[in-house]
């Protein structure tokens, strides 16, 4: 489960920097509702900063991730309900 944890964390890392660096314009902002997208396309930094805004809420998750992989390390050795220290 502790592997799990941090392979999926992992994952949704790169799922959400695949999906704000690869996908077409066109198809970002029809996924956003947005009628009126851009002929040129979207400069680097543009995504940069979607990206970021992005991860914000998808941070916590992987926070959450984590936290359950220590969690799971800590069953693993025996020690169930203990401090950290």
């Amino acid at each position: 489960m502790a592997t799990g944890c941090l392979v999926t964390s992992g994952l949704l890392t790169a799922a959400m920097f695949f999906y704000w660096f690869m996908t077409p314009t066109r198809t970002l902002f029809s996924a956003a509702a947005i009628a009126d997208a851009p002929a040129t396309g979207t400069d680097l930094s543009i995504r940069a900063l979607a990206f970021g805004i992005s991860m914000v809420p998808l941070g916590t998750l992987i926070y959450g991730f984590l936290c359950a992989r220590r969690c799971f390390d800590a069953f693993a050795v025996g020690h169930v309900f203990a401090s950290a220290g």
